[in-house]
């Protein structure tokens, strides 16, 4: 009895003493990292935010490009609109110089023929 209870205790002394093989099991223990697959996940999630931001940017600057597109077209539009109203703006004037001075050149002609006719009367 005595050699079982010797042999009893130096088994619990081993037990709780000895080094375990797979000390995982023998104790819950937090899993160990792989770095080998963990860099291959932190490639992966860098590639995918990098495909992320580059079809972000590309978006924006299409935007971009379409709203400038738009301000040259109003440009364009306004300069042409600013374009057509000189030119009538110098058409009417002109019209109105060739209105005068024929206007004028009849009156001198009515001049002149009232004082062909003896200067009676005048027309201004």
């Amino acid at each position: 009895v005595d050699e079982k209870r010797a042999a009893l205790k130096q088994q619990r002394h081993d037990d709780l003493f000895s080094v375990n093989p797979s000390p995982e099991r023998a104790y819950p223990m937090e899993q160990r990292l792989n770095l080998a697959l963990e860099e291959k996940l932190k490639r992966t999630l860098k590639s995918a935010l990098d495909e992320q931001v580059t079809a972000k940017e590309t978006e924006i600057a299409a935007a971009r490009e379409s709203e400038r597109t738009r301000e040259q077209f109003l440009l364009d539009c306004l300069q042409k609109e600013v374009n057509d109203e000189r030119t009538a703006k110098l058409k009417q004037k002109d019209v109105i110089r060739q209105a005068l001075s024929s206007d004028w050149e009849k009156q001198k002609a009515l001049n002149e023929q009232s004082k062909a006719a003896g200067g009676l009367t005048k027309i201004f």
